[in-house]
């Protein structure tokens, strides 16, 4: 059965710390981080009819549900003149957070394989046509150390906490001003897993296969069942194409005295990114010859610093694994999100971009199929 879903993806950029000079001069390294949770699931309605289940995540009233429908600016960030390698005039590091300047600039375009954008924010420069691959484009975003203008009035926690994650950089576009860019969207892909009986199964020993019905593996897979007084948590770290992983549900009791901690803790720890910002140095690799009409689009990695996923945890955290019944959370693969969920991020010549995309599919109130 298809299930509509959707998809709620929180768009981060953040700029690695470089105090160091080179000689010969090298692109400045910018972390683009973009965590979200694509929703399954089915909740009964006041007639006993199974309806999909609201999403409950709040939204302030000034994201945009409408935007133009053709580019009205001149110029692309993509359009930027080419690095050939020389420099006739010579660069002064000025941004103290490493960099060459202290506003920098950048495009991202992006669109749904099976879907449409319903929010965002900031408000884009073109919404396409839906025949495109690209839908929501910014061609002029600027990423800057400060907010070039106030940042709109909020009392959502959510906001509030990202705003507050360090050295994420302010984006700044036209009269708008955010540390994060927003967008949600509906989507008709179906879930990849499902839940049914193993052929040990009893009331008193649930034998149960959760089976990936999908063409692509799926990661960091957690099981929860709560209800009838206890509570269960199976882990699997990863369940491969038309595969499936059997457990025995009562051999995973957790305390419900333990529980916010043990599950929490578990999915914290497959998700934290262990390096910090503060560590990376940015000139490891020495890019030169960059040319601004090539995106980065392909994802080098998932993980969260820890001010982030905090940030998740607390919007996401009681619906991930505090629900009655079972709950099926696991991470889409890096290589799925960016084929159904297509993005490009552009920036001049003078910084190279390192893509992190994070998707969390959740499927509540998951029944058990016989077969």
């Amino acid at each position: 059965m298809r299930i509509s879903s959707t998809l709620c993806v929180i768009f981060a950029i953040l700029l690695a710390s470089a105090s160091a000079w080179a000689e010969s001069w090298c692109a400045s390294p910018i972390f683009v981080h973009e965590w979200g949770v694509h929703t399954f699931g089915q909740c009964s309605t006041e007639l006993g009819e199974q309806a999909k289940c609201p999403i409950d995540t709040k939204l302030p009233s000034y994201f945009h549900r409408e935007g133009p429908a053709v580019n009205d600016v001149s110029r692309h960030v993509k359009d930027e003149p080419v690095d050939t390698g020389e420099r006739e005039i010579p660069v002064i590091q000025v941004y103290s957070k490493g960099g060459w300047s202290d506003r920098i600039p950048l495009a991202v375009e992006l669109g749904f394989a099976n879907g449409q954008a319903q929010v965002w924010y900031p408000q884009v420069d073109a919404r396409l046509a839906n025949d495109e691959p690209i839908e929501l484009v910014w061609s002029q975003l600027s990423g800057s150390e400060t907010p070039l203008k106030p940042a709109p009035d909020t009392e959502l926690d959510w906001i509030l906490g990202l705003r507050k994650v360090p050295d994420a950089l302010w984006l700044n576009h036209k009269d708008e001003t955010e540390r994060f860019i927003f967008y949600e969207g509906d989507s008709q892909e179906s879930a990849a897993l499902r839940l049914r009986k193993g052929e040990q199964y009893s009331p008193e020993k649930r034998h149960l296969l959760i089976e990936n019905t999908s063409d692509a593996d799926v990661e960091d897979v957690f099981l929860s069942f709560r209800g009838d007084g206890h509570s269960f948590l199976f882990f699997a770290p990863k369940i491969p194409a038309k595969s499936s992983a059997g457990f025995i549900l009562e051999e995973h009791e957790l305390s419900n005295d333990d529980w916010a901690k043990s599950s929490r803790s578990q999915l914290r720890k497959r998700l934290l990114e262990p390096l910090a910002l503060d560590a990376i140095d940015p000139w490891t690799n020495c890019i030169m010859g960059r040319d601004p009409a090539q995106p980065y689009s392909i994802s080098s990695g998932y993980r969260l610093y820890s001010e982030e996923l905090e940030v998740l945890l607390a919007l996401w955290a009681e619906r991930f694994f505090d629900s009655q019944g079972y709950t099926l959370l696991y991470r889409e693969s890096t290589a799925y999100v960016d084929q159904q969920v297509p993005l490009r991020v552009y920036t001049d010549m003078y910084y190279y971009v390192v893509l992190s995309r994070l998707s969390l599919a959740l499927m509540e109130n998951v029944l058990i199929s016989e077969q």
